[in-house]
Parts: C-alpha cells; sequence; structure tokens
C-alpha cells in the first residue's frame, strides 16, 4: 500500500470516527425507555476518545483492525440505538420487562429496538463482554461503572432486543419476548450442559456418527483420510443444527416460565399465519407445532410439580387441543434425533429451565383475582392496572393483564371481522396503558411504604 493509499484508509477512518462521535454526542441528549442505551453510547464514546487520542501511532495494521472490526461494530449499535428512542418503542411496557429482567440478572440493561420484519431476535452475546475484545488493545480504562458521567454509568451487563414495529400495539405478543430473554439462559445451558448431555448422559454424538457414515457410505470418496476428514464436517454439522434447535426449544420453555400459558397462546397467534407443521429445522426451527407442544408439556410438568392448577388453566384447553398430533419433524433422521433425545431428558431440562427463571416465575404471579379485577375493567373500558381490595388499590402483574386481554378479545365471536378487530384492538391499547401504570402503581407503593417506614 502507498503512502497515498494509506493516508486516504486513515482520513475514512478519522472521518467516520468524527461522525460517529457527533451522533453518539447527540443520541446522549435523546430520552430512552430503560438505560441500556446510555450505557453503550458512553461505552462507545470512551473507545473512540482513546482511538483519537492514539491515532497518529497506530500501525496500517492496526487502522484495518480498527475499521473492520471495533468501528463497525460500533456503527452498527448506534444505528439501533438511533431507533431505541422513547418515540421509537412502545415504551409503556418497557418498565414492565426492564423489572422482569432485572429480577433474573443483576446489574443488567438492555437495549430494545423496533424493528420492519414481524419477528423477534437478540443479541444474546452481552454488548459489554463483546467490547472486552477491543479494550487491552486500546487501554481502555475499566468498565466497571464506577466513573460519574452525564450519559449515566455503565451496566456489566447489556443486552439488544428487537421486536416486531409492526406490533407496537399488539399487548399479548410482548409475551414472546419472554423466548427472547430466554436465548440468553438458553446458551448458559449450552455452555454448561451440552456436551456432557450429548456425549454421557444420552447417545446423541455416537449416533450422529452412525447417521454420518450412513450418509457418507453413499458418497464414491477417494481416499480414507478424504472420508474422516467428510466425517468430522458432518457430524460438526449436525451438532450444530441441534444445537440451534435445542436453543429455540430452551428458550420457549424459558418463555413460558416468565409466561406460562399466555406464551403459548402468543406463540399460537404468532404461527398462526402460517402452515403450523412447515419445518425449518435445518435453520434452528422446528415445526411450530412440535414446540407449541413442547411447552405444553413444560406447563404440565410445572403444575404437576407445584401441585398447582389455576382456574384459568382449562381456558385456553381449546387452543392446545389444535396442536396435538402428528408433525412432520420426524421424516428426517437427524431431527428425529434432535427430538428424541430432547424429550429423552426433558424433566432434566425443565428443571434447569425453571431454576434459571428463579423457580417457576409465572407460578408465584398468576392470580385468578387479579386476572378476573383485569377482565371486568377491559369489559367496561377501565384500564386495567390496578385492583381493589379492603379498600386500597393493588398494581395488577403484567402476566395477569396480558392474559386477561387474551380472555376478554377472545371471549365471543362476532360475524363482523371489522369491529371484531377493532374490538381486538381498543382491549390491546387499554392492556398496554394498564401495564404502564400498573409499574408506576408499584412503584408509589413502594415509595409510601418506605416513608412510612421512616416515620416509624
Amino acid at each position: 500500500m502507498t503512502n497515498l493509499e494509506e493516508n486516504i484508509l486513515k482520513s475514512e477512518i478519522l472521518l467516520k470516527i468524527q461522525v460517529t462521535r457527533k451522533k453518539i454526542k447527540k443520541l446522549s441528549r435523546e430520552t430512552f425507555p430503560t438505560l441500556g442505551p446510555q450505557g453503550v453510547l458512553l461505552l462507545s464514546a470512551k473507545i473512540l476518545d482513546k482511538i483519537i487520542d492514539q491515532f497518529e501511532i497506530y500501525s496500517l495494521d492496526q487502522m484495518i483492525f480498527i475499521k473492520t472490526g471495533v468501528l463497525r461494530q460500533i456503527i452498527i449499535l448506534i444505528s439501533y440505538i438511533e431507533n431505541s428512542t422513547i418515540k421509537n418503542v412502545t415504551w409503556s411496557t418497557i418498565p414492565a420487562y426492564n423489572m422482569l429482567l432485572k429480577s433474573l440478572l443483576e446489574n443488567v440493561e438492555y437495549v430494545i429496538v423496533p424493528q420492519w420484519k414481524e419477528n423477534y431476535s437478540i443479541l444474546n452475546q452481552n454488548i459489554v463482554d463483546d467490547f472486552e475484545k477491543h479494550f487491552k488493545t486500546f487501554g481502555v480504562p475499566e468498565t466497571d461503572g464506577s466513573e460519574g458521567n452525564t450519559m449515566g454509568k455503565i451496566p456489566s451487563k447489556i443486552y439488544l432486543i428487537k421486536y416486531s414495529r409492526l406490533e407496537k400495539l399488539s399487548a399479548l405478543h410482548l409475551a414472546l419476548l419472554g423466548h427472547e430473554i430466554g436465548h440468553i439462559f438458553a446458551s448458559q445451558w449450552m455452555n454448561e450442559w451440552y456436551l456432557d448431555f450429548a456425549t454421557k448422559e444420552t447417545n446423541l454424538s455416537s449416533t450422529l456418527e452412525e447417521i454420518a457414515l450412513e450418509e457418507l457410505k453413499k458418497k464414491n470418496l477417494a481416499t480414507d483420510m478424504f472420508v474422516e476428514f467428510e466425517k468430522k464436517k458432518t457430524i460438526d454439522h449436525y451438532h450444530n443444527l441441534i444445537g440451534q434447535n435445542y436453543k429455540e426449544l430452551l428458550s420457549d420453555i424459558f418463555g413460558c416460565a416468565l409466561f406460562g400459558h399466555t406464551f403459548i397462546i402468543a406463540m399460537y397467534l404468532f404461527s398462526a399465519t402460517s402452515d403450523l407443521d412447515k419445518t425449518n429445522w435445518p435453520n434452528g426451527y422446528l415445526s411450530w407445532r412440535f414446540r407449541l407442544q413442547n411447552c405444553i408439556r413444560f406447563i404440565s410438568f410445572v403444575f404437576k410439580r407445584s401441585n398447582k392448577k389455576p382456574d384459568t388453566y382449562d381456558l385456553y384447553e381449546n387452543i392446545c387441543s389444535t396442536v396435538r398430533g402428528d408433525i412432520k419433524d420426524y421424516k428426517d433422521k437427524v431431527c428425529s434425533l434432535a427430538i428424541y433425545s430432547f424429550m429423552q431428558k426433558e424433566e432434566q431440562i425443565f428443571t434447569v429451565m425453571c431454576e434459571y427463571a428463579k423457580t417457576e416465575l409465572f407460578i408465584t404471579k398468576i392470580d385468578s383475582e387479579q386476572i378476573s379485577a383485569a377482565c371486568n375493567r377491559l369489559e367496561n373500558e377501565i384500564i386495567p392496572n390496578a385492583m381493589l381490595k379492603s379498600g386500597i388499590e393493588y398494581p395488577i402483574d403484567i402476566r395477569n393483564i396480558l392474559y386477561a386481554i387474551w380472555l376478554v378479545s377472545y371471549k365471543r365471536n362476532e360475524p363482523d371481522t371489522r369491529l371484531f378487530s377493532e374490538r381486538i384492538q381498543f382491549y390491546n391499547m387499554l392492556g398496554i396503558k394498564g401495564i404502564e401504570l400498573s409499574v408506576e402503581q408499584g412503584e408509589y407503593d413502594d415509595f409510601i411504604k418506605r416513608q412510612n417506614q421512616r416515620e416509624t
């Protein structure tokens, strides 16, 4: 590379850094529904400032590393944060989900970003951990959050969750964010358990090797060395496929642990626009029918273990009955093995997921009295944020509000589809406002309790 080309590259990098710094400064004055975005902005600003300070001493290789690595990563994250301001997200529900996430992980924040796709996803790699790779290279100070700043402190964990902008006011589908939170813990299960699970507790690895050898016999391979190479590549591919499917199943289970039967209903409605048996397992997605069946088995496991069956359990049995029956995943040997091995140890898997979710979280929150009060409020066009008990208002939990929205919305059918749709949308909007006010009610109650404790 000539001196001219090197100077052009350095100028381009410097320009990108300057533009990005200006964007960060502007965004730092925006209002976000959580502290996660401000944490990422502060983190990015620290790294960019350090790069600028030492810009003249970097070698060409370091410059290329900066451009293709940390700078590219920061620019992508800033584009997400730009879309995560209060005006762009269903901000009224975010505090409820933030409280939920904080109850599971310490010193954590997240960035929630709407997207145009009808899909939900998560960057379940902790963003702070991701940046750690670059800290030593650029000599950035430790990120323990101890240094005060107008942009706020940096938490030790920041996750990025995407949801469909098109469903901004679809309250029930917000339960699907439980699946995305679940990906954090699904990855933990894979890291801690999968190797022993595949090699010691099940015959998964050896069976995969047999399937791979069967496939290789059909091919005319030239040498034994080539056979070994192909066998390893095929087995690794199969393990990766099963791992991807397991992550989705584990995340489903975690979603159930957070939201119970509401999650199953949300999954059903989300998948109802396509064939429930449409299989896309090679990309890490088993059929919706199997995934829903798996969730139903988990709910039954939790009810049996806790010896508790809420009054509302029977109300969604009709939906559950439609997803029982044959599924098409079993046609493929590896896919069949993924399902069989999962079901073989599912009670053990269910138990671990319950532990990650701090012991069947939804069981402790589902309350028939709260659900009844929320339903009554919705039907009378009142925001379902709280219930009156012994002359005192108690906030209604987000899980019970979401379930009440479903019960009221689909309580009766109407021949006029347009009116039916408008009624459901009305309940969605009331419910979302209810979730917002319920969190505020809870915070206000906690404030009053603290004040009374001081007085006494």
